[in-house]
């Protein structure tokens, strides 16, 4: 794996963002939330998130942004997305990609 200038992790708002971010935040580690509504970003924050990407999972080109300099991946697929297999799949091969 490749070596990252700072310990971040992206994450999309949810219900399980409550949880996630916060556990992250206090063992020290910079979180980027990836949101797809800019209005989820005051929630992410408060939870701890220090950097928002806004974006659609669906969206590669947005994906690959979001990751860039990020060191690990939190991933739980949204209830309900169609082609919940393929995004879940994409999500994985933009991570892999961005080493």
């Amino acid at each position: 794996m490749q070596e990252h200038d700072h310990d971040s992790r992206l994450r999309r708002a949810g219900d399980f963002a409550g949880s996630v971010i916060p556990a992250l935040a206090t063992r020290g580690a910079r979180v980027r939330a990836f949101i797809r509504k800019p209005e989820q970003a005051e929630q992410v924050r408060g939870h701890g998130a220090t950097e928002v990407a806004i974006g659609d999972l669906r969206d590669r080109a947005a994906l690959d942004a979001a990751l860039k300099d990020v060191g690990a991946v939190f991933y739980i697929a949204p209830a309900f997305i169609p082609a919940e297999a393929n995004v879940g799949k994409t999500v994985v091969k933009a991570a892999i990609d961005a080493g």
